[in-house]
C-alpha cells in the first residue's frame, strides 16, 4: 500500500510540479536570452562564427597547429554547449545568416572593435556597414591568438549586433599541460583531460557576455534530473527545514578613470558611480538574502590604497592574465574574507561614456565584465530643485544598477 501511494505521489510530481518548472524556467530562458542577443523575442537567434587567426598577421595563413586545434575544439564546444543545453533557438553559421569566413572579413572586425580611435558607439554600426551584414544577424562570435614559447594567448569577441555592443575575453592555454601527442600518428592532439577546460572557456564567453544567460544556467543545472531532484526536495522539506545558504560577501571599489589611470575614490564622478553600484547591490539583496554588503569582518574599505593597488595589479605588464586575477584573489580579497568584489572602467569618449563593470568572484576563479555606453546627455543632469548638486540622470543611473544587479543575481 505504500508502495502504491508512493508511486501515485512521484507520478503526481512529475506532470504537476515538474513540467510547470520547466514551462516556468525556459519561458523565462527564452525571454532573456532573446533580450540579450535579439532585438525582439524572436524565434531563432542567428550567430555567425568565424574561427581563430593569428593576432600579429591578422591572417589564417600562418595558424600553428596547435592554434588550430584549439580553434577547432572551441567551435566543437560552443555547438555542444548549445546542444547540451538544449538551446535550439541558436542557430550557429545558418547557411541562410552568415558573414564569409575569410581573413578580410575577421581583420575588418577586430581592426574597427581595437581602433581607440573610433568611438565605442559607433564601432558596431561600422563592422555592419563595412561588411554589409544581413540584419538578421544577431551576434558575431570570433577570435585571434597570440603564439608564445609556452603558452597560447587567446582572444574571444562577442558581437551583440541590436544592442550595439561587443565584449572582449582574454584566455591563457598552457601548451604543456594542453597538447599531448597522439601515440598512433604521432601528431600533436588536444589532452582527452582538456575538453573541458575548452567547455569551460566557450562556457565562460558566453556568460561573461550576457549575465542573464548565467542564471538560467542554474536553473538547469538544478534541473537535470527533475522527477529525482523533485521527489527528494519534497521529502527532504517534509524532515526538516530547509538549511540556510551560504553567504556571499561582497565588496566594491571605486572605478578606474581609464584615460588617466588613476582612482575615482575621491572624485564627485566616482562618487556618483559608487552610489549607482550599492544601489545595484541592495536590488540583488532583495532577491538573494545571502549577498552580504561590507558586513562586518568581510569588507575591503574603498580607498585611494585599496584602488591603487588594483591598477598597479591591473597594468603590470610583466603578469598574465591569470597571475593578476591571481594576485587580486589573494591579495586583496581573501585576507578580508569576502567572495565578490565589484569594480570598474570609467571612459569618457567625448560624446559618450563607457561603463567597463568588472565582477571578481573568488570562489569560480573568474572575472566577469559588462560594458555600457550612455550618451553624454544622459550622464550628469543639473536641476535647480536638487539641493546635492550634479547627480547622474535617471538613464544613467538605472543602467549601471541594473548591470549590478544582473552580474549579482548570475552567481
Amino acid at each position: 500500500m505504500k508502495s502504491k501511494l508512493f508511486m501515485m505521489y512521484t507520478m503526481l510530481i512529475f506532470f504537476v510540479y515538474v513540467p510547470s518548472a520547466i514551462c516556468e524556467i525556459n519561458n523565462y530562458f527564452k525571454k532573456e536570452i532573446c533580450t540579450c542577443f535579439g532585438e525582439s523575442l524572436k524565434t531563432d537567434i542567428f550567430i555567425s562564427y568565424l574561427p581563430f587567426i593569428d593576432a600579429d598577421t591578422k591572417s589564417s595563413a600562418f595558424i600553428t597547429e596547435e592554434a588550430t586545434i584549439i580553434s577547432f575544439a572551441f567551435e566543437e564546444a560552443i555547438e555542444s554547449l548549445l546542444t547540451d543545453y538544449e538551446l535550439k533557438n541558436f542557430k550557429i553559421n545558418h547557411k541562410d545568416h552568415l558573414i564569409k569566413n575569410c581573413d578580410t572579413n575577421k581583420k575588418i572586425i577586430i581592426d574597427i572593435i581595437t581602433d581607440p580611435s573610433i568611438r565605442t558607439e559607433f564601432k558596431v554600426n561600422k563592422i555592419c556597414n563595412t561588411l554589409q551584414i544581413d540584419s538578421e544577424i544577431d551576434g558575431i562570435l570570433l577570435g585571434e591568438y597570440k603564439n608564445y614559447k609556452t603558452h597560447l594567448e587567446l582572444y574571444i569577441y562577442w558581437i551583440l549586433i541590436h544592442h550595439n555592443t561587443y565584449n572582449i575575453e582574454k584566455f591563457i592555454i598552457s601548451k604543456k599541460d594542453y597538447f599531448c601527442e597522439d601515440p598512433k600518428t604521432s601528431s600533436q592532439v588536444l589532452c582527452p583531460k582538456i575538453t573541458p577546460h575548452i567547455q569551460g572557456i566557450a562556457r565562460d564567453s558566453l556568460l561573461q557576455t550576457c549575465p542573464a544567460i548565467q542564471i538560467f544556467f542554474g536553473f538547469y543545472n538544478s534541473l537535470r534530473n527533475p522527477v529525482k531532484l523533485a521527489v527528494r526536495d519534497t521529502i527532504r522539506s517534509m524532515r526538516k527545514p530547509p538549511g540556510k545558504k551560504k553567504n556571499i560577501y561582497v565588496s566594491n571599489l571605486s572605478f578606474i578613470d581609464r584615460h588617466s589611470e588613476m582612482s575615482m575614490c575621491n572624485t564627485e564622478t566616482g562618487k556618483l558611480i559608487s552610489q549607482a553600484i550599492l544601489h545595484g547591490i541592495q536590488l540583488a539583496q532583495k532577491g538573494n538574502l545571502s549577498i552580504k554588503f561590507n558586513e562586518k569582518g568581510h569588507i575591503l574599505q574603498d580607498t585611494d590604497n585599496n584602488v591603487n593597488k588594483l591598477i598597479k595589479i591591473t597594468y603590470d605588464n610583466t603578469l598574465s592574465t591569470d597571475e593578476k586575477k591571481k594576485k587580486v584573489f589573494d591579495e586583496m580579497m581573501r585576507p578580508e574574507k569576502i567572495n565578490i568584489l565589484l569594480t570598474g572602467f570609467y571612459t569618457d569618449n567625448s560624446s559618450s561614456i563607457e561603463i567597463k563593470l568588472i565582477l571578481f568572484q573568488e570562489s569560480e576563479n573568474k572575472i566577469i565584465t559588462k560594458v555600457t555606453n550612455i550618451d553624454k546627455n544622459d550622464w550628469i543632469c543639473l536641476k535647480n530643485n536638487q539641493p546635492k548638486g550634479p547627480q547622474l540622470c535617471k538613464k544613467a543611473f538605472d543602467d549601471i544598477s541594473q548591470f549590478t544587479k544582473e552580474l549579482l543575481e548570475g552567481l
